[in-house]
């Protein structure tokens, strides 16, 4: 379990009985799915007691598990302004870390001074952090690895992570989930495995330093339940970001963050302390598909004569800068219809696009919003013809199996790590026609690909075979990718002196 700081010295008041009879019914509604009764309900119960943390927190969290980004961030953002305590600032700052990166309205720079913030947060409050230093490494030992992840229990994460050459590291893995793993949970084949539910901060990191790791690899990301305690007590000599995933934003945890050179740009991380940043030589995905998809089927506007679009997006990536991005497209495309298809869409959420869609000028006779299941995405996708990405936290596995399908995804090259997972997948499989360096390119490159039903039809038989070709999903590839990352971080290491 994560590790709190002591709780505050100073209490809510106590609310009268109807109110708490009122906040109760809230938090049911939030746990039945209901967020916007749920938050309805808590905002008008603010009203009367503005500076409850309680009531603060729980609106905060209503947002997040409606999965309602921007809107969890400006609560978590006003429960840190107004907490007395250290522990109400402990879930603020949590929560803000968490959403951060997907906040259209921060730039880069204060994505980056949120996530400082929180790793400033954590090393003030962690109890007995960090640990004393190791010893060095002993000269006859192969390099000994470790990764920590909450998501080891989902089948297609991080199964490339099962395919490390034995010869040339030793393999360890940290489950930090907040449940443990169920009996035949599906799992990369790990040296050594080991499962953190049901330990605090501390004691997990001691844990860790118990197997005498050489690097510990992040695969989490920041914030909410990404266990992020651990690395305040530096349990390994190194400690490294790395995922495609929640790419982390924060430097004082971290020594290095690794990518590739399309995910990195001039800028990245250069505040002092900041962890210093490592290239693959490729794009490489940590998720692989674990069933057959579909094969692809010829562009719907031959057929239909009228163009859909789709997004590879999920719900909470979708940001109100997104909504008017793609405003901007069905105003130049008349004709066109949206097709939206995510696997789960919060009735906040829903509220969201529908409002952002309608204080734009588009009305619902112009999309639509359908919820299925993670399996059935690929098929989905035959039924669009183009597809554009989210801004500013980009789309990433999703776009590949997007692009496997043959439909081509529109990207703006963001200012932000996350804000580059598109570009990076695209660049890597030669699409670079497909990345925009500004809205205005990005609209541009819409609407005219719209105009062009021949180019849909060649993208359709073409982009699978890219796709394939340039090995994103190659399992012994991004292994290979990661070996030859630890070892230069470890000789850079080496050269420094520090071994």
């Amino acid at each position: 379990m994560a590790e709190n700081p002591p709780g505050d010295a100073v209490g809510d008041p106590d609310l009268p009985p109807a109110m708490q009879a009122a906040w109760q019914r809230a938090v049911a509604a939030g746990n039945a799915g209901r967020y916007g009764e749920a938050l309805a309900t808590v905002q008008d119960l603010l009203a009367r007691h503005p500076d409850h943390n309680s009531l603060l927190h729980t609106a905060v969290r209503i947002a997040h598990n409606a999965h309602d980004s921007e809107r969890a961030f400006r609560l978590a953002w006003d429960l840190a302004r107004r907490s007395r305590g250290v522990h109400a600032r402990h879930q603020a700052y949590s929560l803000m870390t968490f959403w951060a990166p997907f906040v259209s309205y921060l730039n880069r720079e204060g994505v980056a001074a949120v996530g400082r913030q929180w790793a400033q947060h954590l090393a003030a409050v962690m109890r007995g952090a960090p640990l004393p230093p190791q010893g060095p490494r002993p000269a006859d030992r192969r390099l000994r690895v470790g990764y920590m992840s909450p998501a080891f229990g989902f089948p297609s994460d991080y199964q490339p992570l099962g395919h490390h050459d034995p010869d040339r590291l030793e393999s360890f893995a940290y489950s930090s989930g907040a449940r443990p793993l169920g009996r035949g949970t599906v799992v990369p084949k790990f040296g050594t495995f080991r499962d953190l539910h049901g330990m605090s901060d501390s004691a997990a990191a001691h844990l860790i330093r118990q197997d005498d790791l050489d690097i510990l690899v992040d695969l989490g990301g920041t914030g909410d339940a990404q266990r992020n305690g651990i690395l305040a007590y530096r349990p390994a000599r190194i400690q490294v970001g790395w995922s495609n995933k929640l790419i982390p934003q924060y430097g004082p945890l971290l020594d290095w963050v690794i990518g590739d050179a399309e995910l990195f740009a001039p800028g990245d991380f250069i505040e002092p302390g900041a962890a210093r940043l490592l290239a693959l030589p490729q794009s490489v995905c940590a998720v692989v598909e674990m069933t057959q998809p579909p094969p692809p089927v010829p562009p719907p506007i031959l057929t239909n004569a009228r163009l859909t679009i789709g997004s590879p997006a999920s719900a909470y990536k979708i940001s109100e800068a997104t909504l008017a991005l793609w405003s901007r497209i069905l105003h130049r495309l008349p004709q066109a219809v949206f097709a939206y298809n995510t696997p789960f869409l919060s009735d906040l959420v829903e509220s969201k696009i529908r409002d952002g869609f309608a204080a734009h000028g588009i009305g619902p006779e112009r999309y639509s919003l359908t919820v299925r299941r993670d399996t059935d995405f690929p098929t989905a996708m035959n039924g669009v013809d183009l597809a554009l990405d989210a801004i500013p936290f980009s789309s990433n596995f999703s776009c590949l199996q997007t692009l496997r399908q043959g439909v081509p995804v529109i990207t703006l090259a963001g200012d932000r790590l996350p804000g580059r997972l598109g570009s990076s997948i695209l660049r890597t499989a030669g699409l670079t026609e497909l990345v925009a360096a500004t809205p205005e390119a990005y609209v541009e490159a819409a609407v005219a690909l719209a105009a062009d039903p021949a180019r849909l039809r060649a993208y359709r038989s073409r982009l699978p075979a890219a796709i394939r070709e340039a090995r994103l999903v190659d399992m012994r590839l991004t292994a290979h990718c990661l070996e030859r990352a630890y070892e230069q971080i470890w000789q850079m290491r080496a050269e420094g002196g520090a071994e």
